[in-house]
Order: C-alpha cells, then sequence, then structure tokens
C-alpha cells in the first residue's frame, strides 16, 4: 500500500534513521501496530509516518484512524 501524501505538520519531524526504521518494522513485525496512523479526513498523514514506513517494510497492513479535532 502507498504511503498517502504528508500533511505539513507530519513533514516538519525527521524521518528515523534507516537503522531505527529497521528495529520499529520487527518490533511491528513481532507485536502488530500498537497504535493507528492518524489521517486527515482528505487523506494526509498527520502522525505516523514512520509506523507506516515500518508496516511496510514488516508487511503488516497499518491501521488508520481520522482525525476529527
Amino acid at each position: 500500500m502507498n504511503r498517502p501524501e504528508l500533511h505539513p505538520a507530519c513533514a516538519a519531524w525527521p524521518p528515523l534513521s534507516n537503522e531505527d526504521l529497521q528495529v520499529l518494522a520487527l518490533d511491528i513485525k513481532e507485536k502488530g501496530l500498537l497504535e493507528p496512523i492518524t489521517l486527515t479526513a482528505c487523506g494526509l498523514l498527520l502522525d505516523g509516518r514512520s509506523r507506516w514506513d515500518g508496516c511496510d517494510i514488516a508487511g503488516v497492513e497499518p491501521r488508520t484512524v481520522v482525525y476529527e479535532g
């Protein structure tokens, strides 16, 4: 599944290093995705870029919620 376009608030945070992303992916593979990824109502990725990428690496379908605030 392709990662959604980043919301500017999400894009403001630096991405994880490749090493840290691999550690996160392994954790997701072993335990599953513990916190859902937050999207805006129009489908932009608001929070969880690293979790999305970790799911992609681990072969786990990302769970998402829509921000309603």
